[in-house]
């Protein structure tokens, strides 16, 4: 059943690759612009390639890994059917935003709801409450965090960019997951703290070659830091999940030393997603005032300082 039901969300795909086409999806949407100028100068004919190449893929996992049965197959069926339902979702929210019908809204609803019913199919309750709402982020997609896609969203480079690291700084990130961020930053600091809940994620940490993040499990509402101990506070995508936005706020607050930075990230497509004018309202009534945001609404860091002078 679970094949068969990868199988109708590849011909789904197809449908949809065909409909972003005929409508030409490259000219109106700017990611598709994008991706499409990396295959080719002309972006028509690199926008074909690409979906001809995704569509191919996706029938050599169902040949090959799917019907074989080999370990990796349901990872594989799972990761599509979240990218399909981020597809499906995604499509309906930028046909609103434009105010009319954009390429692929008609076979986005598909996507979602095969998407949805191999995910059930799975058994994978912890992914579909993720996409569904609030919930933290399951450690078996661990590697979806750290595909190529997110570089084009939110690069390392970017993000280190944005932060004020030195060779003399201690660093906490909040939900450092697979180390995506944390092991690219770390290099950078004297101390670097990846402070996860899941078991799963830190051991992904530790497994990562040459790093050089201390893996710490703990909740970010019960940091196990010691006051003003931290010059550094870095969560990327992160916040939305933790149980009591208040209370992991104040934990920042008392882990910061004086003059102590918070630095949160926050990008499309995670569904507990921060807007800014909300995050920085949260993160004020805390105590720390906003310094600077860098980016766009739908990928931004914002830049918080601890005031110097209050403990």
């Amino acid at each position: 059943m679970t094949a068969r039901l990868f199988a109708a969300l590849l011909l789904a795909q197809a449908l949809h690759s065909i409909e972003e086409y005929r409508g030409r999806l490259w000219e109106t949407f700017p990611p598709a612009h994008f991706v499409s100028g990396l295959a080719s100068n002309d972006r028509e004919r690199g926008f074909l390639l690409l979906n001809i190449a995704l569509v191919a893929f996706g029938f050599w996992c169902l040949l090959w890994p799917v019907r074989r049965g080999w370990p990796s197959a349901v990872a594989i069926m799972s990761g599509w059917a979240v990218v399909e339902m981020i597809n499906g979702v995604g499509h309906p929210l930028w046909a609103l935003r434009q105010g009319s019908y954009t390429p692929g809204v008609v076979t986005a609803p598909l996507l979602f709801m095969i998407g949805v019913a191999l995910l059930v199919q799975l058994r994978a309750p912890a992914v579909i409450q993720h996409l569904l709402g609030k919930g933290i982020f399951p450690e078996q997609l661990a590697w979806f965090l750290e595909g190529w896609w997110r570089r084009l969203i939110l690069s390392p480079a970017t993000l280190r960019a944005r932060l004020p690291l030195t060779d003399r700084a201690v660093v906490c990130e909040i939900g450092v997951g697979g180390g995506y961020y944390g092991c690219a930053l770390a290099p950078f600091a004297a101390r670097y703290v990846g402070l996860d809940i899941q078991p799963g994620m830190l051991r992904r940490v530790a497994r990562r070659r040459g790093n050089r993040v201390l893996p710490v499990q703990g909740d970010a509402t019960r940091l196990p830091l010691a006051a003003e101990s931290v010059d550094l506070v870095v969560a990327v995508t992160v916040i939305g999940e933790v149980s009591s936005v208040p209370d992991g706020l104040n934990e920042v607050w008392r882990v910061l030393r004086p003059g102590g930075t918070l630095s949160i990230s926050e990008h499309f497509p995670d569904p507990d997603r921060i807007a800014l004018a909300d995050l920085r309202a949260l993160v004020e009534r805390a105590g720390l005032r906003f310094e600077r945001h860098e980016g766009r609404s739908w990928s931004y860091t914002a830049t918080f300082k601890k005031p110097r002078g209050k403990t």
